[in-house]
């Protein structure tokens, strides 16, 4: 007979982490896409390219790209959590720091990647959030930030490449923004998984 491992709270902790991660998001995104929806009924338009096409809203479209983002993001969430043992101190203490040294497998930067992970994990929910009160911006009456960003960096380029620098650079400022709280999640859980 096999000693087989008991399920302890410490055992389901990250699974718990992972599927609230995943409820967050989804209710994230369910903001952004009913305030689009809204925005669109009172006048607005969408400066997603990647969901519009001739100025027509593809709500299935969007639908599946946040199913897709899901599985990244949740993913880099679970990884985040599952290395986070990995991550040196130091980097808890310093996490703008750690975004100095670019890399592209994050398995070759354990030292940090996991903090790095739970960053963009997180920026990606918070920037659901913030296009969903860009979004009501518009049912108000008020301008839309965002949206006019889009589509000034749009005129002097393309619409989706104004779209893709906007959207990655607001992305970015969120990744290094929200770090110092991934990191003290981290290393809370890390205390928590520890005991």
């Amino acid at each position: 007979m096999k000693n087989e491992p008991a399920i302890t709270a410490k055992t389901l902790l990250p699974y718990a982490a992972i599927f609230t991660y995943l409820a967050v998001y989804f209710v994230a995104s369910a903001a952004d896409l009913m305030t689009t929806k809204m925005a669109i009924g009172s006048g607005g338009s969408e400066a997603n390219v990647y969901v519009t096409q001739a100025g027509f809203y593809f709500a299935a479209r969007a639908w599946l790209l946040t199913g897709l983002g899901a599985v990244a993001m949740g993913s880099l969430f679970a990884f985040g959590l599952f290395y986070a043992r990995c991550v040196v101190p130091h980097w808890f203490d310093h996490p703008l720091a750690s975004f100095g040294y670019i890399y592209l497998n994050p398995w070759s930067r354990l030292e940090r990647s996991p903090l790095h992970a739970i960053s963009y994990a997180n920026a990606f929910v918070m920037l659901r959030f913030l296009a969903a009160a860009n979004n009501l911006c518009i049912v108000v009456g008020l301008k839309s930030p965002i949206g006019s960003a889009v589509r000034a960096v749009g005129h002097i380029t393309t619409p989706a490449l104004g779209f893709t620098l906007v959207i990655g650079a607001l992305y970015f400022a969120l990744v290094l923004t929200l770090s110092p709280t991934a990191a003290k999640m981290l290393r809370w859980y890390i205390q928590i998984i520890i005991k």
